[in-house]
């Protein structure tokens, strides 16, 4: 039982000092959004959903303006319509690799890795956002490199949609 109680002390204290809580919920102060994917890209989309339902962010698929829908309310001091929801429309995201240091036989050893994306808000805020990494290659492992890859390239998009959410709090 002590046993227990110790392993489940240090898997504790494991987490309090590797920063897993400094991660916080969405910044939005929203709970809806309209979204607009400029490209063809059915994995990426798919991966922005799931990661703003996983806020309880409701996802609307862009209409244009039209007044039998419930998308724009009217406002009666300015006489205009205004949107409930905020738009965003993002493109597809692009990946960079960065050759940085190659070893004495000429195999890679170093890369940067960097995603970026573009987005726009409320057709006027225009954002565009970076996320670069470093990846340290082994000739002996190429398999692990890969996953390692694969993983690196997830968590950059994940800080990606966060940096996103906090724009569009702004």
């Amino acid at each position: 039982m002590k046993i227990t109680k110790c392993f489940t002390l240090i898997a504790l204290l494991g987490l309090h000092g590797c920063g897993f809580h400094l991660r916080n919920p969405h910044p939005g102060s929203f709970d809806a959004i309209e979204l607009q994917v400029l490209a063809n890209c059915p994995k990426f989309e798919n991966q922005l959903r799931s990661y703003l339902q996983s806020y309880n962010i409701k996802i609307y698929e862009h209409q244009k303006q039209d007044k039998e829908t419930n998308d724009y309310e009217f406002s009666p001091e300015s006489n205009t319509q205004f949107r409930q929801r905020p738009l965003l429309k993002i493109s597809c995201p692009s990946l960079t690799q960065q050759p940085l240091v190659y070893d004495g036989e000429g195999q890679l050893r170093r890369e940067r890795l960097t995603s970026s994306l573009s987005a726009t808000i409320n057709y006027h805020k225009n954002i565009e956002l970076e996320v670069t990494r470093e990846h340290q290659l082994n000739s002996n492992q190429s398999l692990a490199d890969n996953a390692e890859k694969v993983i690196i390239i997830s968590e950059m998009q994940d800080d990606l949609f966060y940096k996103l959410l906090t724009h569009m709090a702004k």
